[in-house]
Formats: structure tokens, C-alpha cells, sequence
């Protein structure tokens, strides 16, 4: 009402006769995003392909960090005991964990054994994820190839079901091939990392598919 009086009778009807009167209008807000780091420490990755690993995740883990964008960092592996696989996964930096010292001192202890069971990694990446309230997802997910490996059968499986499903869940996949182009293979966006000059690259790749979304 811009001018005249209020009619106390049309009032007490518009308020709450009038359905309108109850509607929001949402606005879109601007989007959030949150990034899981996965890092493949599995026994073939050897010392180089570790520490090269360790040096691209940090490195993409920095980024995050400065542009204030949520984030975790994990390293995933996996081994054999009393008769089945288990997936073994080293938190580096938790979702409400500080990206500090004690955080990359984690980052740089991790070290290369056993197994990859790339399925049920995935899986954990995934509910990790599901769980942030951010509007889009990301997972760099490391792997220096034979996407799976042990446990092929059941990992391959489960490692399908959750490509095809992540968009349920506005996580985007995109697979960082440590001197492979396996993710490609599945069907992944990948980003290839080979030596340590690539490292940059590998970064840009990151900050460029957030500035995509």
C-alpha cells in the first residue's frame, strides 16, 4: 500500500484467506562447494609415485585453503586379513579439521602399501561428501591405475554403481591418473599427472572445474 488507509475487514481476509500470503519466493543463492581429496598410497605407487601424489594433493589442498573453500584430504589403500579385504583409509585432514602443521606433517608421513580397492574407496569418498551441505561436490580421486585391482570383481561393481549414481548426489568425479589414463576408461574427467613440473597443471585443474561449475 503506497497511499489511502488500510481496510481492517480486507486485511483480516488477505491474511488469511489469501494462500498467497504464505508464499516465499527463493531467490538463488551463490553456490558453495566442498572438495574431497582422495590420494592412492597403495603399495605399486613406490616411493616416487608417493611423493609425487603427496606433492599434487598438497598442493591442490593449498589452493582450497586460500580460496576458503571446505575441504578434506585421505589417502586410501587397502589389505588382506582372516580371509577378506579391508579398506584401509588415513585421514590427513578431516571436513572441520584446520588445514596446519599437524595436517601436513600427516600428509607427508604417508607412505605407499598394500592394496587398492577402488570401489569401496570410492564409496567411503562418496558418503564423506553426501554428508557437507554444499550445493556442488568435488573429488579428486589419485590413482596410478588398474582401476580396480584386488578384489576385482566386487570393487568394479560398487566402483560403477557410484560414477553412475554421483551426480544424485551433486558430486562430480574427477580422476587424477598418476602416470595412467585409467579414469578415462570409466568414463571420468581426469586430469594426468606424470613428473613434478606437472604439479601446477594439476592444480589449475582443479581451481579451473570449480570456476566451471
Amino acid at each position: 500500500l503506497k497511499t489511502g488507509r488500510i481496510n481492517a475487514r480486507a486485511l483480516r481476509r488477505v491474511a488469511v484467506d489469501d494462500p498467497r500470503i504464505f508464499k516465499k519466493k527463493h531467490e538463488p543463492g551463490k553456490r558453495d562447494y566442498f572438495v574431497v581429496i582422495g590420494l592412492d598410497i597403495s603399495g605399486s605407487t613406490g616411493v616416487y609415485v608417493n611423493d609425487l601424489t603427496k606433492s599434487a594433493g598438497g598442493a591442490q589442498a593449498e589452493l582450497l585453503s586460500r580460496m576458503g573453500i571446505p575441504f578434506a584430504v585421505y589417502a586410501h589403500t587397502g589389505s588382506r586379513g582372516h580371509g577378506s579385504w579391508n579398506v584401509d583409509i588415513h585421514v590427513v585432514k578431516g571436513p572441520k579439521d584446520l588445514w596446519d602443521s599437524r595436517a601436513k606433517d600427516r600428509l607427508a608421513a604417508l607412505h605407499a602399501a598394500s592394496a587398492n580397492l577402488d570401489g569401496h574407496t570410492m564409496e567411503f569418498y562418496r558418503k564423506v561428501a553426501q554428508r557437507q551441505r554444499a550445493t556442488d561436490k568435488l573429488l579428486m580421486y589419485y590413482t596410478d591405475g588398474a582401476m580396480p585391482c584386488e578384489n576385482r570383481d566386487e570393487e568394479l561393481t560398487i566402483l560403477q554403481r557410484e560414477i553412475h549414481d554421483a551426480p544424485k548426489y551433486n558430486l562430480k568425479i574427477v580422476g587424477v591418473g598418476i602416470g595412467n589414463a585409467d579414469p578415462i576408461r570409466h568414463g571420468l574427467d581426469m586430469i594426468r599427472l606424470d613428473t613434478i613440473e606437472d604439479v601446477p597443471r594439476v592444480v589449475e585443474g582443479l581451481k579451473t572445474r570449480l570456476i566451471k561449475k
